[in-house]
């Protein structure tokens, strides 16, 4: 349901959606996904990081590592976005992912 409200456009419904949705599949990483990126959209990086990490970091898919590097490049710590971009290079996922990591990380 979260994610139809997203569709429309209605951000603030789909986070009480998405959140109701982790009391019934708290493994989920989409939910937590779409979670982080509403934060990190609103400018709160605190809150996106708690819910790109809500899962163990053995878990972590590359989309969380490119979006946890950019977070913390927002947060001007360099050491942990080039760690979070650096092991999303070593996945090799998304050419076109790589190609902006590469363009974030000349820039730090």
């Amino acid at each position: 349901m979260g994610d139809a409200y997203n569709m429309l456009g209605d951000k603030e419904q789909a986070v009480i959606f998405w959140n109701k949705s982790l009391y019934y599949g708290p493994d989920d990483f989409q939910i937590y996904f779409a979670l982080g990126q509403y934060y990190l959209e609103k400018n709160m990086p605190d809150s996106a990081i708690y819910y790109y990490t809500a899962l163990p970091d053995s878990s972590y898919p590359p989309e969380v590592l490119y979006q946890l590097g950019v977070v913390a490049m927002k947060k001007g710590d360099k050491l942990k976005a080039t760690s979070y971009f650096d092991r999303y290079i070593a996945i090799g996922k998304d050419s076109t992912t790589l190609q902006n990591i590469i363009i974030l990380k000349s820039q730090l």
